[in-house]
Formats: C-alpha cells, structure tokens, sequence
C-alpha cells in the first residue's frame, strides 16, 4: 500500500463491516504521525472481490462526469495480496452526511442520473433482466428464500410498467446517510459496490429513506414524499402515474438482492430488513404501501 502511494511507510486501521456474503475489511490508510491519506478496501473471498470489482468499474465510470467531480472517491490504485484484492480510493470529507433528504442529496442525485441517462422501455432495462435473473435462479435453486409474492409483482411489472418508455440511468444501490459525507459545497458518496447501470428514476432516493423505515420497524418506507416529487420533476416529469410502480420495482430488486444473499448464507445478515421489504411488496401489490 505504501509503495502504491508513493510514501515509505504506512499505519492501518481496520473495519470488518456487518456480516455478510460479500463481507469485505476497510483499512484507514494512515501515515506514521496519524494524518489519513486513503482508504483500502480488501476482499477475500469470491463474492467481496466480485463486490469490489464492481465498485473500481463504477468509480472508474463515474470518474468520466465532470459534474460528479469531488462528489466520489478516486480510484488511487490495486494491488493483489496473498490471494486477495486490495483496491486504495481517495478519502472524503470528514463530516457525515445529512440523515434526512436536503438540497445535496437533490443536486447529486440529479447529476448521477443525468450524467449516464439513455430512453428505453422498462421492458428492455437492465434492472428488469437482472430481476428476473435472479428471480429464475432462487426458484431453482432456494426458493425457501424468496417472498412468496416477488413473483406477481415481476408480473406486475413487466405488465404494466413493461411498455413504458422511460429514462435509466446509474443508481448507487446503497444510497443511504451512512455512505455520505457533506463537503463545503457538496455531497460526497461512498461504498460503490452496489452500482448498477440501466436502474429506473427515484431508485436512490426510495432506498435512503426506505432502508432507514426497514432498520427502525416503520411501516411507512418513504417519509418525504416531496423529494420524491422534486427529484421525478427533474427527471422525468411524465413519470408520476408511474411513481407506485416505480416503487414497487425498487422494492422488488432490493427483496431480490436480499433473498440472493439469504440463498447464499443462510442466517447471515438483516433477516428483518428482508421481511419487511416482502411485507411493503405485499402492500404495493395491495395498492396501500404509504408512499
């Protein structure tokens, strides 16, 4: 790490993270006298490298906006150790981000979204592939993980938000308070490894409330609705008939990524951020979730 930094020594300070699957270490990459110069994520198993590779591509691409610039970390380097991968990214403010929606979390995601947008029907989306990928691969092979009703709502939606012709873009995936900083001027995201291209509008902006609704019980998942109209006004204006099914896929995926987790360390992990999620598709489906 040092050499990849172009200093003589270095000290380290290590994060395991929660239990899961693709579990990595975090190390606060520190010189002799204490000051940080860059963090370094290290996987080790299969599924963490997979994980991390997913997030050098995704800072890599990200790095191509010049209206994303200071908002993510850089890539600084990689390196492979003793079987593991080791990828040094740029350290961000120091100050964590906001825990409620505001004008940053407005500006950033309008300029990610923007950054990578392309028109497509939901039908042809990555998004909805992958679901369905996924969704095949859980039937055959731990069907005990998947939500009994995850199935009528990928019906649902290739029925009715199938043919709708919509922006897609990049979404995070994990956009939530505790993957921010706030700069002088500006949000600052980290933990990348979640990206995908092809997502559907408002994806970010359900998970940063919805996922905070799912770790303290609330039946509501989305409490600002007015962010939620704000951000879709910017970008996509015709899309508010569409903003519960818009909701339903978010949740969908998310259940999805949970059951693929479950499937692949069974016990490990949030079972009653899994549940609750199984339960606001159950009230989508139903037409009462609370959004």
């Amino acid at each position: 790490m040092a050499s990849v930094l172009g200093v003589e020594g270095v000290r380290l300070a290590f994060y395991l993270g929660v239990p899961a699957p693709h579990r990595k270490v975090t190390a606060q990459v520190l010189t002799p006298l204490g000051k940080t110069l860059a963090y370094a994520k290290i996987a080790t198993s299969e599924l963490a490298r997979e994980a991390l590779d997913t997030e050098r591509r995704a800072l890599l691409r990200l790095s191509q906006s010049k209206a994303l610039q200071g908002t993510v970390p850089k890539v600084l380097g990689s390196v492979d150790w003793q079987g593991s991968t080791i990828v040094l990214i740029s350290m961000g403010p120091p100050t964590p981000g906001p825990r409620e929606l505001s004008s940053v979390h407005l500006h950033f995601l309008r300029h990610l979204f923007n950054s990578f947008r392309v028109q497509n029907t939901f039908g042809q989306s990555p998004m909805l592939a992958r679901m369905s990928e996924k969704w095949r691969t859980l039937e055959q092979i731990s069907p005990q993980s998947l939500p009994a009703n995850v199935e009528q709502a990928l019906k649902r939606l290739h029925d009715e938000l199938g043919p709708v012709s919509m922006p897609l873009s990049v979404a995070h995936g994990d956009f939530a308070p505790w993957n921010t900083r706030l700069g002088a001027r500006s949000l600052f995201v980290l933990d990348w490894e979640r990206a995908s291209e092809g997502m559907s509008p408002l994806y970010d902006a359900f998970n940063f409330q919805a996922l905070q609704a799912a770790l303290q019980g609330r039946r509501r998942g989305i409490r600002d609705r007015r962010f939620v109209m704000r951000l879709l006004e910017a970008l996509w204006p015709e899309g508010e008939e569409h903003l519960p099914n818009l909701y339903l896929a978010y949740l969908t995926d998310v259940s999805l990524l949970y059951s693929e987790a479950q499937s692949q360390a069974p016990g490990v992990g949030e079972k009653k951020v899994w549940r609750w999620f199984a339960q606001q598709i159950e009230s989508a489906i139903n037409e009462d979730a609370l959004l």
